[in-house]
């Protein structure tokens, strides 16, 4: 994950999957073990990623950990998206954390998502490259229509619209240069992650080389 504005010699954020630190189990121990560690590695926490489905409970379990993991930003979904979209930003106010949600399977524009997040002010997007791609549609022009709600941004290549196979930054569909000099545009400077999910092969060397690209497009932009 990168920053916009701000290139880096390494990575120094991730976004915290629920998987591996979960609200529903976690312990005032886990939570001083996590900041301990990302202050030992220089690594912060940029968001918590998983989702609440239809409890109320555990989307306020998620702003716990993500005040207990230092950071404001929740990247999840919900399924209780727009019908309970008020109480979701009550919620979110309470504890001074912002919902980014992501568009997955079931958004296939950008006015799905804005559909589906609503005018709240706690309430906003991230942008997945990765399943714009998937329904074929201009990621740029996604850009464009979600900027003045983005978040966080997922970027991600599939090898070909229509399914959801990972692919390498620069051997994929998607040209991911002019997606990240559209951002730079749009003056997003929030954080960018990186994602790259093969099942065949380790990832990091590419995310490194995906990692550098990324810095030297927003330099140069």
């Amino acid at each position: 994950m990168v920053a916009t504005g701000r290139p880096t010699a390494c990575f120094k954020a991730i976004d915290l999957w629920a998987a591996y630190l979960s609200p529903a189990w976690a312990t005032p121990t886990h939570y001083k073990a996590l900041r301990e560690a990302s202050r030992e590695h220089g690594v912060v926490v940029s968001s918590i990623a998983g989702g609440f489905g239809k409890s109320l409970e555990l989307l306020e379990k998620y702003c716990q950990l993500a005040v207990e993991a230092e950071t404001t930003l929740l990247g999840i979904g919900g399924a209780l998206l727009p019908e309970q979209g008020e109480e979701i930003d009550k919620i979110l106010g309470r504890y001074g954390v912002k919902l980014a949600f992501e568009n997955h399977p079931e958004e296939k524009t950008p006015a799905d998502v804005l559909a589906k997040i609503g005018d709240y002010p706690n309430i906003g997007s991230t942008l997945d490259t990765g399943w714009f791609a998937t329904y074929d549609y201009p990621v740029v022009d996604a850009i464009e229509e979600l900027k003045d709600r983005l978040l966080l941004v997922h970027l991600k290549n599939i090898k070909a619209p229509g399914g959801h196979e990972a692919a390498a930054w620069n051997n994929g569909y998607l040209d991911m240069e002019p997606i990240v000099r559209k951002l730079v545009q749009v003056g997003y400077t929030g954080y960018i992650s990186l994602e790259y999910e093969p099942l065949d092969h380790d990832p990091r060397p590419i995310c490194k080389e995906f990692r550098e690209a990324v810095e030297t497009w927003i330099a140069n932009s």
